[in-house]
């Protein structure tokens, strides 16, 4: 028995076999990563066991990686056989949650949190001459408001731009205006154009605003809707420079606004 085993120490093994037991020796008690997965220790273990029985000392690396099963699959992005459900908001949520929003220049539109654009100068300039348009022709018992919210359960939290809403300020100290409080809703419109004519209008009109003007800077035009209805207005009049636009309140004519006090002038170039 020791002259076998002298003389099977003293066999000069091939330069491949020395290779492939440094790579053996190499990963032995840790796992080999290879391209299509990770090799455990106890599979590795017994392929070496294996390819030292019957003599396969040359053992093929990529053929070695290639033939284990991986432990691990790779993960991929989750997949939809139909468009995923959105959830919708109610406004009691979003009250809940609303000093908690890192940024507070949301609106709620059809349970859905949309983020309020930038103001620029035409938009902020515009705003301003339909409050002072409006608050000249305002009777006793009616008041405006401006960017605050109007509460219009279940799903929707506007900010309109200008509101005009019964009552005095001191009536929304502890509370915000609903629906039956509010005689018309302004909008002042550029890029939030498409929006204020969809969403907004259709939560509006759901909501029975009675009057609801869009000032389109981008058309040069106001936008007179009347007669809400289940997800739209009756009726839509457009206004144009050169006119006056109606200002009725409580189904009462106050007076009439000039198309060009409220909308800006286009820019003019040097």
């Amino acid at each position: 028995m020791e002259d076998e085993k002298a003389k099977a120490m003293s066999i000069k093994l091939p330069m491949d076999a020395i290779e492939s037991a440094r790579i053996v020796s190499a990963y032995r008690g840790r796992t080999m990563t290879g391209v299509k997965g990770n090799i455990p220790r106890p599979a590795l273990a017994e392929m070496e066991r294996k390819a030292w029985a019957t003599g396969r000392t040359n053992l093929d690396r990529s053929n070695l990686m290639s033939t284990i099963t991986p432990t691990r699959q790779a993960s991929s992005p989750p997949t939809f056989s139909t468009a995923p459900v959105l959830y919708r908001m109610t406004v009691d949520e979003y009250e809940r949650i609303g000093e908690m929003l890192d940024d507070p220049r949301v609106e709620l539109i059809d349970g859905h949190l949309v983020k309020k654009m930038p103001k620029n100068p035409e938009h902020s300039w515009a705003t301003k001459q339909v409050l002072k348009a409006l608050e000249r022709l305002l009777p006793a018992g009616w008041t405006w408001r401006t960017e605050q919210p109007v509460r219009i359960p279940a799903y929707d939290e506007p900010e309109p731009d200008v509101s005009i809403v019964r009552g005095s300020d001191d009536d929304y100290m502890h509370r915000m205006p609903g629906p039956a409080d509010v005689a018309l809703l302004v909008e002042i419109s550029e890029s939030t154009l498409a929006t204020d004519r969809g969403e907004k209008l259709r939560a509006y009109a759901r909501a029975a605003i009675p009057i609801y003007w869009i000032v389109n800077l981008v058309n040069r035009q106001v936008e007179v809707y009347t007669g809400p209805g289940v997800d739209d207005y009756a009726t839509r009049q457009d206004f144009l420079p050169g006119q006056q636009v109606p200002l009725v309140i409580d189904g009462q004519q106050l007076g009439q606004v000039a198309v060009d006090g409220i909308l800006p002038l286009p820019p003019t170039t040097p």
